[in-house]
């Protein structure tokens, strides 16, 4: 295995759980936010927890894509 990919796999498992605590952090703060100045009939904080979760997971299946590409390009 190169050295790039072990790279791209540490990488991959530092980044995720940062992402994670923005999704969680930002939707603890901004959905309230959210609710007193922007007022809808749903609530906003369910709202962005869900985007957020989707955008993480297509972020982490992209990465590992990406990764997967390299390992099969060595063989």
């Amino acid at each position: 295995m190169k050295k790039s990919v072990n790279y791209k796999i540490a990488s991959i498992a530092m980044a995720l759980p940062f992402q994670l605590l923005v999704v969680l952090i930002g939707s603890e703060y901004l959905g309230p936010y959210l609710n007193k100045h922007y007022p809808q009939s749903f609530d906003w904080k369910p709202t962005l927890l869900l985007t957020g979760f989707l955008m993480l997971f297509y972020t982490g299946y992209k990465m590992f894509e990406l990764v997967n590409k390299d390992l099969k390009s060595d063989d």
